[in-house]
């Protein structure tokens, strides 16, 4: 995956969504998947898409494409058949623009490139959803550093917008790119970020997390071995502790599988640069049976 990409179960699925309760059957057994299907040329292109994330405030699905040339915000609908570039603000002709993530109370963050004191680099925005438009708000003030160099990235807010975890290689982590974690202190206020715990991040990297509950975190690791390249975990906050991940299995394989998000129905999406694609890494379904 290039730069502009990067910024790029005990588990029974109780109403199609991961929880706490249900950190096992993903990797063996519990619900039956259909095959991987790469989604329609509408959606995915020879360039790269990526950072699927579900939009419940207008029922879509907004990912990534760098088919302009730019990573560019764009949108489709639940079986990923049409996709069209989101309007409003947020995008901007010739700047990179990318992984927006949405609450269910509407409230979004996404990412743009500023300029560093080296070179131009990701950092977290505030995004007014209006509708189906998407406007640039300010930088998260919590998430910046005295070292402007600084990768910050692939945002995710829970779904009762109460935690936000991202990507950075900022110091205090224990391998290249790691997960950080802030919690709401205010309607308008995050914590200063912390690292998440050694049973999260490895001497490898960590990307792409996305919540699927408010208490669970499904992110792609090349640290912990598995199928190859990078491949989609699953890990849960029970009392305050991140339990030990667990792999997805039934979306991994020996090539890089990341940036996976949950459906409504418990179907997933899953960034892949598996063969049978369009180009680069293109965004698979992967449908649950009835």
């Amino acid at each position: 995956m290039n730069a502009s990409s990067t910024i790029m179960l005990c588990c029974a699925v109780l109403a199609g969504v991961v929880t706490a309760s249900s950190q096992e059957t993903l990797s063996r057994g519990g619900p039956s998947y259909a095959s991987p299907v790469v989604l329609s040329e509408s959606v995915n292109s020879s360039a790269d898409e990526y950072g699927p994330a579900v939009d419940r405030t207008t029922n879509r699905l907004l990912f990534t494409s760098e088919r302009t040339g730019t990573a560019q915000q764009w949108w489709t609908t639940w079986s990923g058949t049409t996709a069209e570039r989101c309007a409003g603000t947020f995008n901007e002709d010739g700047s990179h623009r990318a992984y927006v993530t949405v609450s269910d109370g509407g409230e979004a963050v996404g990412v743009a490139f500023v300029p560093g004191e080296r070179q131009w680099v990701p950092t977290l925005v505030s995004v007014q959803v209006e509708g189906t438009l998407l406007h640039m708000g300010r930088p998260l003030a919590a998430v910046q550093t005295a070292d402007l160099d600084v990768f910050t990235s692939q945002p995710t807010l829970s779904p009762d917008g109460r935690r936000m975890v991202f990507v950075s290689d900022r110091p205090g982590g224990v391998g290249g790119l790691d997960l950080w974690m802030c919690d709401r202190v205010s309607p308008t206020e995050w914590s200063a970020p912390f690292h998440l715990p050694g049973t999260i991040n490895a001497a490898g990297d960590e990307v792409s997390p996305r919540f699927v509950s408010a208490d669970s975190l499904v992110y792609a690791s090349n640290s912990y071995g598995g199928k190859g390249g990078f491949d989609v975990f699953v890990a849960v906050l029970r009392n305050e502790a991140w339990q030990e991940p667990q792999p997805l299995d039934v979306l991994n394989t020996e090539f890089n599988d990341t940036d996976a998000v949950q459906l409504p129905d418990g179907s997933w999406i899953v960034a892949s640069d598996r063969p049978g694609g369009a180009g680069g890494y293109d965004l698979w379904l992967i449908r649950r049976q009835p």
